[in-house]
């Protein structure tokens, strides 16, 4: 019979024939096998840095048992590294392009826990929308909100300032409650090629969607820097008075960046274009704004 987990006993052991035998005393101790690690977690489950930039170590937290290995699957991306005693994960990815989930384990001979990291290896710029709010007729229900749409470079991206020649975007609404009455260009972007603005400019509304596209120019160096929050489209929504009437305070009204809507015919429906005709898929801040309500 095996030994039970966690005892210390003396056991003999006798070897015999017909002539005799002999005895051996061997004491064994069994133990259990150690907690598994639990709830490991990095600070963040989404990083992105641009390749050639050092990552900001990410340090993990692990609970309960110890950890003897850790694993990543797939491969990190080169130039990135996990540190097999702590778990952190640091370096300076070599090739941007990169865009993963890796599930990180840590375990040993009594268990596992795992948690998913996303890592992005890309230049950063970001959509956004300018602080506004709106207003409604409590009495009427008609009112409307007017909203710009931004775009901003880091600056630690390797080549910030980078010269932008286009961009391409969708961003939603609900439908229910608001329609677009107008959009159209910036005035960063009127003034661009001696006043005439973008050579290409593409606008319309699909759905609850409104789809924009633009190249600055296709034969002269028109291009932009974005190392500060400019607004790139202006677009001014109404309301549906059914949907305010009767209603007497604030109403929250959500605008979503689409990245791959199923109203276009692309599949990159939200694209910023270098000069260098390097196309870059920029992050994204949705906005809630509140739309006020008056006599």
């Amino acid at each position: 019979m095996a030994p039970s987990p966690d005892t210390d006993d003396d056991y003999i052991v006798t070897a015999s024939n017909v002539t005799g035998m002999t005895s051996f005393s061997i004491r064994i101790q069994v133990n259990s096998p150690p907690p598994p690690p639990c709830n490991l977690a990095y600070p963040l489950n989404f990083v992105m840095v641009p390749a050639d930039v050092a990552l900001t170590p990410q340090v993990p937290t692990v609970g309960c048992g110890p950890v003897v290995n850790w694993q990543v699957t797939p491969l990190l991306p080169d130039g990135l590294m996990i540190d097999l005693t702590d778990g952190t994960i640091s370096g300076i990815a070599t090739t941007d392009g990169h865009d993963e989930v890796h599930l990180i384990t840590a375990s040993n001979s009594g268990g596992s826990t795992s948690f998913n990291l996303r890592i992005r290896i890309d230049p950063i710029f970001t959509y956004q929308t300018s602080p506004t709010t709106g207003s409604y007729s409590t009495s009427t229900g008609v009112g409307g909100v007017n909203l710009a749409l931004t775009l901003v470079e880091d600056s630690g991206n390797p080549t910030y300032p980078t010269d932008i020649s286009g961009f391409n975007l969708v961003i939603s609404h609900d439908e229910l409650s608001l329609t677009v009455a107008s959009m159209g260009q910036s005035a960063v972007l009127q003034a661009l090629n001696g006043g005439a603005g973008p050579t290409f400019w593409f606008q319309d509304t699909q759905g609850d969607e409104v789809v924009i596209g633009s190249i600055f120019s296709f034969t002269t160096l028109a291009v932009m820097q974005f190392d500060t929050e400019k607004e790139v489209v202006l677009i001014d929504y109404e309301t549906i008075p059914a949907e305010f009437i009767g209603q007497t305070g604030a109403v929250p009204v959500d605008f979503i960046w689409v990245e791959d809507s199923p109203l276009t015919t692309t599949t990159n429906d939200l694209l910023v274009v270098t000069d260098s005709a390097q196309g870059i898929a920029p992050l994204t801040v949705d906005a809630e704004v509140l739309i006020t309500a008056s006599p």
